[in-house]
């Protein structure tokens, strides 16, 4: 990916009811929504700003352990280690704009409306 990516680490495994709110929230806030991979990937096209910019953002759920390496120095920063956080929820984007990083906030923000966690700054 070309822009900044978000984590949203879970305090506790993802429920079958909080992922299809989950997925719910993300249909509610784009114009397309593809599922993927047992129900642990998405791909969501969000249009925004003013000139209605097409948007392709990434989400992938995934095990904080199976992503030990990729996670542990954020882990870390936050006073956590893998086995207190069990699953996390990155967002990529493949652009780097202002617009990218709101959205990010606002797509972490609301999923910790539907999920116990703790949430990252997106960062390039």
């Amino acid at each position: 990916m070309g822009g900044p990516t978000a984590t949203v680490f879970l305090k506790q495994k993802a429920t079958v009811a909080q992922l299809v709110d989950f997925e719910k929230m993300l249909s509610e806030i784009s114009e397309q929504v593809t599922h993927t991979r047992k129900g642990r990937v998405w791909i969501v096209v969000i249009s925004n700003g003013p000139k209605l910019e097409t948007r392709v953002y990434d989400i992938f759920l995934e095990e904080t352990q199976s992503r030990q390496g990729l996670h542990e120095e954020e882990l870390l920063e936050l006073g956590y280690l893998p086995n207190d956080l069990p699953e996390v929820i990155t967002f990529s984007s493949e652009v780097n704009h202002s617009e990218d990083y709101e959205l990010l906030n606002k797509l972490c923000e609301n999923t910790l409306s539907i999920f116990e966690g703790i949430s990252t700054e997106p960062t390039k």
